[in-house]
């Protein structure tokens, strides 16, 4: 049984909802903006809007090679990620579990970005 006044709550959290959301977007765009004006911070932008805009987890994203990212149909191919194991090493593994293995689309933006950080790495030494 509800509680007097729990319709009136749940009407306003209602509400409250979709303004969580906006000030969840605006939290994100400034924070976005400081890392790109930062003099430190601005060399990672382009992956903090990966980040933001894709959902990815940081281990997914760090597991990722230039054969995960298809350019032509727009899809980001997570099935394993970047783990470091209790003696330190730098391992790749499965994703946690099966939902986790996913495609993900891409924007425009994040396109853009994927291809700058491509773009900006040092040749690899092998």
């Amino acid at each position: 049984m509800l509680p007097t006044g729990s319709i009136n709550y749940c009407l306003f959290y209602k509400r409250d909802r979709s303004s969580q959301c906006s000030e969840k977007t605006e939290r994100m765009k400034k924070f976005l903006k400081f890392v790109h004006d930062d003099n430190c911070y601005c060399k990672y932008y382009e992956v903090v809007y990966i980040l933001f805009h894709t959902g990815m987890r940081i281990s997914e994203f760090c597991g990722l090679t230039i054969s995960d990212i298809d350019f032509e149909h727009h899809l980001i191919n997570i099935d394993h990620q970047l783990q470091r194991s209790a003696d330190m090493t730098l391992v790749i593994q499965e994703t946690k579990t099966h939902a986790g293995t996913r495609k993900l689309s891409m924007t425009a933006d994040v396109e853009q970005c994927f291809r700058a950080i491509i773009e900006d790495r040092p040749t690899p030494r092998y």
